[in-house]
């Protein structure tokens, strides 16, 4: 019988919809991790920022695209 989550290490995805739980639990836990590595790793902790902020646009982009192409389709 396990209690859970075994392993040492698991990854995250950032990339994924606006509203996809998944991503967006990554991108929240992406940038948990950088905040606390700043101090130690200044350079990574930009370059996660860097990632997530990239990805959020990019879901922010798509879910805006979509929600233009209902509203069209709805006149």
């Amino acid at each position: 019988m396990t209690n859970g989550l075994q392993m040492k290490y698991f990854v995250l995805k950032p990339k994924g919809d606006f509203d996809d739980p998944y991503a967006n639990a990554s991108r929240v836990a992406l940038k948990a991790y950088a905040k606390e590595i700043e101090e130690e790793n200044s350079k990574l902790c930009y370059e996660i920022k860097s990632w997530v902020i990239e990805e959020q646009g990019k879901a922010n982009e798509a879910h805006l695209m979509k929600k233009m192409e209902n509203e069209n389709d709805d006149t």
